[in-house]
This record gives C-alpha cells, sequence and structure tokens, in this order.
C-alpha cells in the first residue's frame, strides 16, 4: 500500500473516512434540496428521501407501490397532476381519475381557482382556491349514507370553510365536508347539523396535513377520523340527512356562498365505508406521495 493511500476494503480507518465523507455529501445533498430526513436511518423514510431528490433535480420520479383506484367503491379522484391549466394557471376542469368521469369544471373565469406547481412536498402541483372560487359537477353517487374521504390540503388562513360539498343549490341538506373555524374537520349537512370529529384534535394552519374521514349513516352515526396517516379515534354520534340528487362542489358550498381559501393537492371519495386495512393502503399512497406524517407502517 502506497504511503497516504486510505481506502482499505477491511473496515479499517480509511475506509471509514471515506464512507462519513459520502454520507456526509449526501446530507448536505438532501439538505440542498429540502428534503432532510424525519427519522435518520428509517429505510422507508429514506426511500421518499430519494424520491424527493430525484423529483427537485428535475429526473423522472417512479411510480408508487400504492394505487388508490385498487380499493372497490372509489367514485371520485382528484389530483393535481391531473390538471391541465385553460389559459396560462387557469384551473376551468379537474379531471376524474377514476373510471366514472366525474369530472369538475368552472365557465365563470372569476370563479376558477390557480394551479400552482412546486407548492407541495416533493414539488408535486397543486390547486388554489382564493374563497371565490368553485369547481362543480353533477354528481349522485356522492350522495350516500355511508362512506370514506381523503384529502390533501394547505389552508393558510383561518377560517371554517368545506373541501367538498355535495348536494342542491338550495343547501336543504348538502353534505359537507371540511375544515371548521376551530381548526378541526368536520361533516355537517349544511344548515341542520354537524358529526364533529374526535375530540381535541386540531389541523395547523399553513401545513400540510393529509386527512382521512369515515362517516357510517347507517350505522354508528359518528366520524372517524385519521391525521397525516394516523387514526386518532371518532367522535359524538350525531345523525345526518343528506340531499340525494345535487352538485359535487369543490372548494365551496353549491351555491358558492361558503368558499375555501388554500390549496388542494388531491381528493379522494369512496361510497362506502373502508376497512382499516384498506385505509392503510390509501394511506400510505397518501403520506409516501407528500411525505406528510410517517411511512413506517406501509409494507
Amino acid at each position: 500500500m502506497r504511503k497516504g493511500q486510505k481506502l482499505r476494503t477491511d473496515g479499517s480507518k480509511g475506509s471509514l473516512a471515506v464512507r462519513g465523507k459520502l454520507q456526509l455529501f449526501l446530507f448536505l445533498l438532501l439538505l440542498w434540496a429540502g428534503c432532510v430526513p424525519q427519522f435518520p436511518g428509517d429505510r422507508k423514510t429514506f426511500q421518499t428521501l430519494m424520491l424527493c431528490l430525484a423529483s427537485r433535480s428535475g429526473i423522472c420520479v417512479p411510480e408508487y407501490p400504492f394505487n388508490p383506484a385498487n380499493v372497490s367503491a372509489m367514485q371520485f379522484w382528484l389530483a393535481a397532476d391531473d390538471v391541465v391549466p385553460s389559459t396560462g394557471t387557469v384551473v376551468s376542469r379537474w379531471p376524474d381519475r377514476s373510471a366514472n368521469a366525474n369530472h369538475v369544471v368552472q365557465s365563470t373565469a372569476a370563479m376558477q381557482p390557480t394551479y400552482t406547481t412546486g407548492a407541495a412536498p416533493y414539488f408535486h402541483p397543486v390547486v388554489y382556491f382564493d374563497g371565490g372560487d368553485q369547481l362543480t359537477g353533477l354528481n349522485t353517487a356522492l350522495t350516500g349514507a355511508d362512506f370514506t374521504f381523503f384529502v390533501v390540503y394547505n389552508r393558510p388562513v383561518a377560517g371554517g370553510h368545506p373541501f367538498l360539498e355535495v348536494g342542491q343549490v338550495t343547501l336543504t341538506n348538502a353534505k359537507s365536508l371540511g375544515v371548521n373555524g376551530s381548526l378541526g374537520v368536520d361533516v355537517c349537512s349544511r344548515n341542520v347539523a354537524c358529526a364533529p370529529g374526535p375530540a381535541g384534535v386540531t389541523y395547523t394552519n399553513n401545513a400540510w396535513h393529509a386527512v382521512t374521514v369515515t362517516y357510517s349513516g347507517s350505522g354508528n352515526q359518528k366520524q372517524t377520523q385519521w391525521r397525516d396517516g394516523a387514526s386518532v379515534g371518532s367522535g359524538t354520534a350525531q345523525a345526518l340527512a343528506f340531499d340525494t340528487v345535487g352538485f359535487a362542489s369543490v372548494g365551496n358550498a353549491p351555491n358558492g356562498g361558503a368558499g375555501f381559501v388554500g390549496y388542494i393537492a388531491e381528493i379522494i371519495y369512496y361510497n362506502r365505508i373502508l376497512s382499516s386495512s384498506e385505509i392503510d393502503y390509501v394511506n400510505c399512497y397518501m403520506t409516501l406521495k407528500f411525505a406528510i406524517g410517517s411511512a413506517l407502517f406501509c409494507k
């Protein structure tokens, strides 16, 4: 071995020094990309870090190993990745990724939301609603008493407004899914009553969250919730009656009178209560894709 040569294959100090330099280089690269690990040494998190680094570097990111379409009874799947702005960043149509073609649209320019790239984790595109925006579509498949709902959102300001409402423009019994004024997430029959989320469970403003909600209108009449992939329990029972026909309205009430202010990256809706394993499966898709919460439970 020549003088000064430090690289070894037997685990000596030279080999450790080179390994340490490589680890430092990788850490600095991840730091530059905004992809610093949440849990050092966690293999699942490291996989998502590599996806983040690939996305930041403009490299093609591979498909996620979890596909929500594999779970039956999906009625509605909006992913901002599918949006093609009509003019500049204006969104006049958000296509439904499910097999049901339940697209939502807006022809009035003043009520069209904005397409934004790079706002979500891993630089995924999102749709921004300014409080007066609204995308709608006739949809009777979302009116059932039992359902499971997933949303990834960021609300930079306070105020309680819906991600999604389904019902008649008269709002008689419109199904409302959204954040309330106390930073919790409610399931409501608008102008009638709400089934609250678990006591004390709130969501931080100006932060990305993945929320999963089930409501069993035909069963215990409770809302059960998952926050950022983790189960947080159920709220108190509340019987709710919903309109059986009407419009699906994203970012506002069907009559345009209760606008959401913030970013929505993805919405998925099933017209039944998913099993716990099915919910974990879809939550794995969300947590891996958007680096929200921990993917430690994903297999």
